[in-house]
């Protein structure tokens, strides 16, 4: 999975209010996970590969400091 302009976002579980922390040590560019994942086509979206989506997603953003709680 590919986030485009990924220094300019942050992820939060929650609403957030009006203050939030950015990932400006993040390249423009993530990819999760590294190396990328390959497939099938009958796997995408099925719930194991998503939750090792967004597991991957959010250690990113974790370890760049970017984590909203």
């Amino acid at each position: 999975m590919a986030i485009p302009d990924a220094q300019y976002k942050s992820y939060s579980e929650i609403e957030i209010g009006s203050s939030m922390s950015m990932a400006m040590s993040l390249p423009n560019l993530v990819v999760v996970p590294d190396p990328p994942l390959t497939v099938d086509r009958d796997q995408i979206g099925t719930s194991e590969i998503t939750a090792m989506l967004v597991a991957e997603m959010k250690r990113e953003f974790t370890d760049s400091g970017a984590l909203q709680s």
